[in-house]
This record gives structure tokens, C-alpha cells and sequence, in this order.
């Protein structure tokens, strides 16, 4: 059942024959009822075949929505037994439910699809600056440069309005080489980094070496002056201890020098220091002694004092 143009419902509906005028005005009230709020056209309302656009298109932008993936299962083998695989077995429904003809057709046709942003940023790390620069720009120029480094032709890839369409040896050549051009510059990149490093830690070595000559030095100079410090305070030290050393050798002669001559003094006139009555007294008492051992006849003793006195 399909759906009438307007022009023609409305000549059916201006009809002078009166079962023509009927019949579509029948169909024009069913028209109107199925179709409720529904929008239509001018020349044609809602027909079949823009619902079933309508829904084809529904179910285009739910697929793009999500990320399909497609399992077919594959016995191992007749009797469905654990760890046993028969090739033959896997081989002949490969075959038959079309997997190998999918596989060469999914290897001639073109497997990769991306869209031109998504694949310019991707692989225009392959080609330099000056490689870019062009009368063409952006995917145009990428394809152009790709296509004589790589030596393909149009065939292997096409531009579309949105999108990139590759086939699958290009593709893996294309991640191939830029897998390599990343781990390249990755490369120079380590390559630079340690080289900074290398300066900085040189820098940093040679300062550090400078530092440590210019605090030897100047503990050099600091330890040299400690000890003509210390040489100076010892030489001051010296000529003070020798001046108190003479001084004390010159006392002590002194000293010795009067008390020799006091013994001189002594041995050569013991009562040098008896006054006149003490000597008076003293020979008094001698002579007493000497009478004393004279009456007692102690002779000797006498024969002593006489010499003493």
C-alpha cells in the first residue's frame, strides 16, 4: 500500500463521476487518520518508501554509533572433542561459509577507512617541512608525497570527500614507517636529552672542581698563616722564656755567690757575726769549760778547747 500524490488525490476528489469521487475521498480520510501529526510534502505525503529510507537511515547512524563485531564459530572437529583439531575439518568451513572469499575480498578492496584529519595527523610525521610545502596542502600533498616515496599508484588508496580509503598492505607499510619515524625521533630526542645532560653534568663537575681548588687554596693560605702565626707567638714565646730564663740563671748566681761568700765568711772567722760582749761571753764560757775538764783531768777535752779558743 502506497501513499497517492496530492495533485492526483485532489483531481480524484474534483471528479463529476460520482464512484471516482467517493473512492478517494475515502482514501483521502484513511490518508489523513493513519497519518496523524506526520509531516509531508507538497506533492507527496508520507510513503513507503520514505519510511523505510527513514528507518534505513535510523539504523545507519545507530551502527556508526557502535563498534560491531562479527564471531563465527568453527567446530575443531566432528565429534565436537576437547583438543582435537582437524584442519581438513576447519579448512572446509572456512570454505563454505564464505570466510575465504570474504578475506580476498576484504584484501582487494579497501580495508582501512579514516577520515582526512585523523590520517594527516597521523602520518604526516613522515614527511619534513619542506616536503609539505606545495601548491597542494593537507591530505592531498600527504597522498602526493607517500605515493612516489612508496612507489603505488592511485589504486591503492582514494581520496574521499570525508574519508581515506587504504588497502592492507599500505596500511601496515604506513604504521610501519611511522612506528619507525616515532622511535627515530625518539631516538634523536634521547640522543639531545643526553647531551644536555651531559652538559649540565660537565658544568656542574667542572664548577664543583673549582670550588673544591678554590677551598683548598684558600685552606692552603689559611693553614699557612696558622703556622706563621704560631712561629711568630713561638719566636715571641722564645724570647720571653730566655729573658726570664736569664734573669733567674743571673738571680740564682746571685744567690749562690752570697751565700758562698757567707760560707766563706764563715769558715774563715766563725763569729764574724759576734758582737764584742758575745765573744766576751762566749770566751768566758770556754775558759770555765776548760778549768772544769783541767780540775776533772779530762786532758783531751781540755787540749780541744784550748785549740778552739
Amino acid at each position: 500500500m502506497e501513499t497517492l500524490s496530492n495533485e492526483l488525490r485532489e483531481i480524484g476528489g474534483n471528479s463529476t463521476h460520482a464512484l471516482t469521487k467517493s473512492v478517494f475521498a475515502c482514501g483521502e480520510n484513511e490518508s489523513s487518520s493513519s497519518a496523524g501529526a506526520s509531516s509531508r510534502s507538497t506533492i507527496r505525503g508520507v510513503s513507503v518508501g520514505a519510511q523505510f529510507r527513514s528507518s534505513l537511515q535510523e539504523l545507519v547512524s545507530d551502527l556508526d554509533r557502535t563498534q560491531p563485531h562479527y564471531v563465527r564459530c568453527i567446530k575443531p572437529n566432528s565429534s565436537k572433542s576437547p583438543n582435537v583439531f582437524m584442519t581438513g575439518e576447519v579448512l572446509k568451513q572456512l570454505r563454505y561459509s564464505g570466510m575465504m572469499e570474504a578475506i580476498r575480498i576484504r584484501r582487494e578492496g579497501y580495508a582501512l577507512r579514516e577520515e582526512h584529519e585523523s590520517f594527516f595527523s597521523r602520518f604526516s610525521v613522515l614527511l619534513s617541512s619542506d616536503e609539505l610545502k606545495g601548491p597542494e596542502t593537507g591530505i592531498e600533498r600527504l597522498v602526493r608525497v607517500l605515493s612516489k616515496r612508496l612507489h603505488v599508484t592511485d589504486a591503492d588508496w582514494q581520496i574521499g570527500h570525508s574519508k581515506i580509503f587504504l588497502r592492507r598492505e599500505l596500511s601496515d607499510k604506513l604504521e610501519k614507517l611511522a612506528r619507525l619515524r616515532v622511535h627515530a625521533a625518539s631516538m634523536t630526542l634521547c640522543r639531545f636529552a643526553h647531551h644536555i645532560i651531559d652538559s649540565r653534568l660537565s658544568r656542574l663537575l667542572v664548577t664543583w672542581i673549582r670550588f673544591r681548588l678554590r677551598m683548598r687554596k684558600k685552606y692552603r693560605e689559611a693553614k699557612a698563616a696558622s703556622l706563621m702565626v704560631a712561629w711568630v707567638r713561638r719566636c715571641w714565646q722564645h724570647i720571653a722564656y730566655n729573658k726570664v730564663r736569664q734573669g733567674l740563671i743571673k738571680l740564682q748566681a746571685e744567690q749562690r755567690r752570697k751565700l758562698a761568700a757567707a760560707k766563706v765568711l764563715r769558715i774563715r772567722d766563725p763569729y764574724h757575726e759576734f758582737s764584742y760582749k758575745d765573744c766576751k761571753t762566749l770566751l768566758k764560757t770556754e775558759q770555765e769549760r776548760l778549768e772544769e775538764a783541767v780540775k776533772s783531768k779530762k786532758f783531751r777535752r781540755a787540749a780541744d778547747l784550748e785549740v778552739k779558743m
